[in-house]
C-alpha cells in the first residue's frame, strides 16, 4: 500500500497531523474524534473487560453487539488475486436502531507498545512513533462513525498480498496486507476494529518494520475511553463516506497572477503567529521576510552537527557525500488481478539544497515564540502561466505511472533549521525578535537533483506542499530553482575546469622535467604526453576566416582563427566539427524523444499529438559532423553535452539561458540517464548527429546564432590552450 494512496480515504485534514508523522500521513490519517487519554473519562472499556461482558460472552466471538441490542459481524471478501471486499452485516432478527443525534467522544491507547516505540504527542493519542527512527513509519490510528448507512456495503482495497478475520480481544476485525516495493517505507498493513457499542469502525494503519505478531498484541489491547463531551454524529466522518467517499478536488494549479512568485533577495510582508510580553497569543502582519541566499551541496558540512536529522547522517558514505538516491519506476496494476510493478531503476543523485532566510519585525511589540516555517514545493509553470504543484514521485512518465525511491530526498516541510526553541515540539519557533530586529534562519533539505529547477518556497508558517492554498496564494512562493541550476552548472564547470587545467600543469610540468634531465620516464607515456599537449595545440582552421567570422569574432571577442560559418570545418583537440546544415520551426523534427524526456516540464514547450509545438517555442535542429582526427579510439566521451546554442544580442530576460542540447536526434534513442551524451569514436571515424535544441521563440529574434563548442567542458583563461570554437548558424 503506498501513501499517496491513504490520502483519500477522508476528506478532511486536521491541522495537528503535521506533528504526527511524515508529510505523506498530513493527507492520509484522520483523527477528528481522538482526544488526549490525559483527560477525565466517564468510564473505560478495554478489549480485554469486554470480554468478560455477559451480553458478549453468550454469542459467537465473532459477534459483537451495537446498542445493546443489535449485533454485527465484519465480513471478508476475496476479489480476484489482491482484492479484498470489508462488509458490515447485521443480525437480520435484531430491531433496527437509530443512530443518536450526540455520542461521546473517545480515546484510543494501548496496553502494549512494541519495543523502541512511544505516543506521537503528549495532546493527541494518533498512534506510535520510533524513538530514534521518527520518519519510520509506526502506526496510525484512525476512526470513523459506524453509521446505517454503512451497512450492507462494501469496501474494496487493492494491492493485498494477505487477509484474514481475527478476533481482536472480542473485537471482530479484519487484517490486511498490501504489496510495497522492496525498501519502500510504508504503511504496508491494515487492521479494520469493529467497535460498535462506541458506534466506531477503528483504522490502524502500520509500517513495514512492525511484524504481524507485533501489530496483533498491539491491536488486542487497545483501551477506548469515553470522554465526557459529546459530539455530534452528523458532523463526524463516518465508514460511509469511506466506502463511497466524496471526491474533492484538489487545488493543484493556478494561472499567472493569482500566485505571487518572489526571487531571491526580495522582501515581502508575512503574516506570522507569536505571544506578546504578557503571553497572549497574537497574529500579526508586521513582519517582513527574505530569502538572502542559496547554497546547494553534495555533503552536510555545512550544517549545525546537533541539528542534523538522524536519517541525514545514514545517507552519507565514508567520506561523508551524499549517496545516491535508488528509484524504481513503478506501473500500475488494477490492484485485484494483477499487482504494481517495476518498469526500470535509476540512481539519482542527492543534494543538500540550504538556504538563508531573514525575518524583520516591523511592528512596535516585542513577538515571543514567532513560529516560522519552510516548506519546499515542485511547481511546473506552463506558457500559460499556469502553475501545478506536484510531489516528487507521484508525477507520471511516458512508461512508469509513479516512482519510490530507497533515499531520504524529499520536498515538503524544512526537516532541518538552525534557529530553535524549545517552546513547540517542532522547535521551529524564533524565541524573541524585538521591534526592528531582524533574525537569520538557515533551512534545508535533501531532494533528487532532477527537481532542483522546479524548487519554490512556501514561507507562510501553515505550511502546505500538497496543494497551491489560500494562504500561499496572499504570501505568495520564492523560486529557488533558478539558482539551484546556477549553482549545479557553475559547479560542474568549476570541476571540469580544474580538471582539464591540472592535467595541462601537469603535462607541462613532466616535460619540463624531461627537458632538465633530472628525472625518468617510458617511451609511451612521453608519447601520451605530447599528443595531448598537440591536442591543445591544434589549429582551428588552415584557411583564412571569411568576413562573416570575422565581423561575428569581433563582437564576441574573440579570436577569429576560431569561427567558421556553417559549412566549413574546425578543429579542437582530438576532434573536427563540420555543421551540415540546420532549420528551426515548430513541426516535428521526426525523432522520438527519449523515454522520461517531457518538453511540457521543461524547457515548456506543448506539443500536439503529431509532435508538433502549439506554444512559443521552436524546434532548432542542427545537424554536426564530428570526426576523431586521431589514431586512437576516444572511448565514452561525453562530446554532445558539452555544445551549446547560443545567441548574439539575445533579450536581457534570457541573458541566463544555458543552451544545452534538448535531445539528440536518433532511429532509436538511447536511454536517458549520466551516460545520454557519452559517444565512442574509433581512429579517423567521423559521425553525424542532429542536435535537437527546443528554444523559445523570443530568442529567434537575436542577431544571429551560433554554437560554441568545448570538447573538454572547461574554460581555460591561457588564450595559448583556449579550446573553444564556435560555427555562426548562417
Amino acid at each position: 500500500m503506498r501513501l499517496d494512496e491513504l490520502k483519500n480515504d477522508f476528506p478532511d485534514i486536521p491541522d495537528f497531523v503535521h506533528d504526527m508523522i511524515q508529510e505523506e500521513v498530513e493527507k492520509q490519517v484522520n483523527s477528528s474524534n481522538i482526544t488526549p487519554i490525559q483527560r477525565k473519562s466517564k468510564f473505560n472499556r478495554s478489549i480485554s473487560r469486554v470480554a468478560a461482558a455477559a451480553a458478549v460472552c453468550i454469542i459467537a466471538t465473532s459477534t459483537v453487539a451495537y446498542a445493546g441490542t443489535k449485533f454485527y459481524h465484519m465480513y471478508l471478501e476475496k476479489q480476484g488475486n489482491y482484492g479484498t471486499l470489508t462488509t458490515i452485516k447485521s443480525d437480520e432478527n435484531s430491531e433496527d436502531v437509530k443512530l443518536p443525534e450526540e455520542i461521546h467522544k473517545i480515546s484510543v491507547t494501548s496496553n502494549y507498545i512494541p519495543k523502541g516505540m512511544e505516543w506521537t504527542d503528549e495532546e493527541n493519542q494518533l498512534g506510535l512513533v520510533y524513538k530514534d527512527a521518527p520518519d519510520t513509519e509506526g502506526i496510525a490510528i484512525r476512526t470513523a462513525l459506524m453509521d446505517e448507512k454503512s451497512m450492507d456495503k462494501s469496501l474494496l482495497d487493492r494491492n493485498v498480498i494477505e487477509s484474514e478475520n481475527h478476533v481482536f480481544g472480542s473485537y471482530d476485525g479484519i487484517y490486511l496486507k498490501y504489496n510495497t516495493a522492496e525498501g519502500e517505507n510504508s504503511f504496508d498493513q491494515r487492521i479494520y476494529l469493529l467497535c460498535p457499542e462506541e458506534y466506531r469502525v477503528l483504522t490502524l494503519y502500520i509500517g513495514n518494520t512492525i511484524s504481524k505478531e507485533e501489530a496483533y498484541k498491539f491491536a488486542e489491547n487497545i483501551v477506548i475511553t469515553e470522554e465526557d463531551e459529546m459530539i455530534k454524529t452528523a458532523d463526524m466522518t463516518a465508514w460511509s463516506d469511506i466506502i463511497d467517499p466524496t471526491v474533492y478536488a484538489d487545488k493543484k494549479s493556478l494561472v499567472n497572477g493569482q500566485l505571487p512568485v518572489h526571487q531571491i533577495g526580495e522582501t515581502f510582508n508575512l503574516e506570522s503567529h507569536a505571544e506578546d510580553n504578557n503571553g497572549n497569543y497574537i497574529n500579526t502582519d508586521k513582519v517582513t521576510v527574505r530569502v538572502d541566499k542559496i547554497k546547494v551541496a553534495d555533503d552536510l558540512q555545512i550544517l549545525d552537527n546537533d541539528k542534523i536529522p538522524d536519517a541525514w547522517k545514514t545517507a552519507v558514505d565514508a567520506n561523508g557525500k551524499l549517496v545516491q538516491n535508488h528509484l524504481s519506476y513503478m506501473k500500475k496494476g488494477d490492484g485485484v488481478n494483477n499487482l504494481d510493478s517495476v518498469v526500470r531503476e535509476e540512481n539519482m543523485n542527492q543534494k543538500l539544497l540550504f538556504t538563508t532566510v531573514t525575518y524583520t519585525n516591523t511592528s512596535e511589540e516585542e513577538l515571543n515564540h514567532m513560529i516560522y516555517m519552510g516548506t519546499l514545493i515542485a511547481l511546473s509553470k506552463q506558457d500559460d502561466g499556469t502553475y501545478t504543484i506536484y510531489m516528487p514521485g507521484t508525477e507520471a512518465g511516458t512508461d512508469y505511472d509513479y516512482y519510490i525511491s530507497d533515499g531520504v530526498a524529499k520536498t515538503a516541510e524544512m526537516t532541518y533549521c538552525s534557529v530553535q526553541d524549545d517552546y513547540g515540539k517542532g522547535k521551529n519557533y524564533i524565541p524573541s525578535l524585538k521591534p526592528g530586529e531582524s533574525v537569520q534562519v538557515n533551512m534545508a533539505w535533501i531532494v533528487n537533483e532532477k527537481d532542483l529547477e522546479n524548487l519554490y518556497l512556501n514561507l507562510n508558517d501553515t505550511g502546505g506542499c500538497y496543494e497551491i492554498s489560500e494562504r500561499m496564494c496572499h504570501t505568495g512562493v520564492v523560486y529557488v530553482g533558478k539558482e539551484c541550476r546556477k549553482e549545479i552548472f557553475v559547479k560542474k564547470k568549476i570541476i571540469t575546469c580544474a580538471g582539464v587545467s591540472l592535467v595541462i600543469i601537469l603535462v607541462l610540468l613532466s616535460v619540463n622535467f624531461l627537458q632538465s634531465g633530472t628525472g625518468s620516464i617510458s617511451k609511451e607515456n612521453i608519447e601520451k604526453e605530447n599528443e595531448f599537449k598537440k591536442s591543445l595545440d591544434v589549429v582551428a582552421q588552415k584557411e583564412e576566416p571569411d568576413e562573416v567570422s570575422k565581423e561575428f569574432a569581433n563582437k564576441l571577442g574573440v579570436d577569429e582563427k576560431n569561427i567558421v560559418s556553417t559549412g566549413n570545418t574546425i578543429k579542437s583537440t582530438y576532434y573536427s566539427f563540420t555543421v551540415l546544415s540546420w532549420t528551426k520551426g515548430k513541426e516535428y523534427p521526426g525523432y522520438a524523444l527519449p523515454e522520461g524526456k517531457n518538453l511540457a516540464d521543461y524547457p515548456g514547450a506543448v506539443l500536439d499529438e503529431q509532435g508538433n509545438i502549439t506554444n512559443d517555442f521552436s524546434y532548432v535542429v542542427v545537424n554536426l559532423s564530428v570526426k576523431n582526427q586521431s589514431s586512437k579510439t576516444i572511448e565514452n566521451d561525453l562530446i554532445w553535452g558539452y555544445i551549446r546554442l547560443r545567441f548574439l544580442s539575445a533579450p536581457s530576460k534570457y541573458s541566463d539561458y544555458i543552451g544545452e542540447v534538448t535531445y539528440l536526434g536518433e532511429e532509436k534513442p538511447r536511454i536517458l540517464n549520466h551516460n545520454y551524451y557519452a559517444e565512442t569514436f574509433a581512429p579517423e571515424e567521423e559521425k553525424v548527429m542532429p542536435m535537437i535544441f527546443v528554444v523559445n521563440d523570443a530568442l529567434l529574434d537575436s542577431e544571429a546564432m551560433y554554437l560554441e563548442i568545448n570538447p573538454t567542458g572547461a574554460v581555460i583563461d591561457n588564450p595559448d590552450y583556449d579550446i573553444r570554437r564556435y560555427i555562426v548558424l548562417n
